[in-house]
């Protein structure tokens, strides 16, 4: 059983398209930051611990490019983001943080996603859920006919300054294959 972050950066970066050292060099970042916990010392039981809310939190500060210095407010905003409606209406989270990290732990739930969106200097994330199309997926280059429009959870963050809008958006596929790595590692 792997109890680090790190031990997850193989995978990790097969499905993100980076380098385990570069997923490292991210985590020590976060870690300065103060957007990731870690626990002192060398060996079994120090660093940052592997676990669902723990990789939510290293996907949204990865998202957001937190290893800028300038938009660490922006992975805190998004991380503590809350549902507009008091509870996420799909995890019944009561931020975005803890949403993602019941979607990545939950199979079920994870099925359920079929996007999930974030708007990262604006400080609200949304989670797409329940849509179906006679295609395979939602967002296809071609035009897929709905036969059930999705649901959406929307979470609200605070943003000091807002600025030109960047959205980055996890698919359905990837948002899967993120909590086949928790699975693998059994950390949920």
């Amino acid at each position: 059983m792997a109890n680090s972050l790190k031990a997850l950066f193989p995978a990790l970066g097969r499905i993100l398209g980076q380098t385990p050292a570069a997923l490292y060099a991210h985590q020590r970042t976060f870690v300065n930051a103060g957007l990731l916990e870690s626990t002192p010392g060398r060996g079994p039981g120090s660093g940052v611990r592997a676990a669902p809310e723990t990789l939510a939190e290293f996907l949204i500060a990865t998202i957001t490019l937190a290893s800028l210095a300038e938009n660490v407010h922006f992975a805190k905003a998004i991380a503590r983001a809350v549902p507009g409606g008091g509870k996420c209406q799909l995890t019944s989270a009561a931020t975005f943080k803890d949403a993602f990290a019941a979607i990545l732990a939950d199979k079920a739930l994870t099925e359920r996603v079929n996007e999930i969106r974030v708007t990262i200097n604006g400080g609200y994330a949304q989670i797409i859920y329940d849509g179906s199309s006679s295609d395979l997926q939602l967002g296809l280059a071609k035009p897929a006919k709905l036969t059930r429009h999705p649901k959406t959870s929307v979470f609200v963050g605070k943003i000091a300054k807002p600025g030109l809008s960047i959205e980055v958006s996890i698919s359905a596929d990837i948002v899967r294959k993120l909590a086949g790595v928790i699975k693998e590692v059994n950390i949920a």
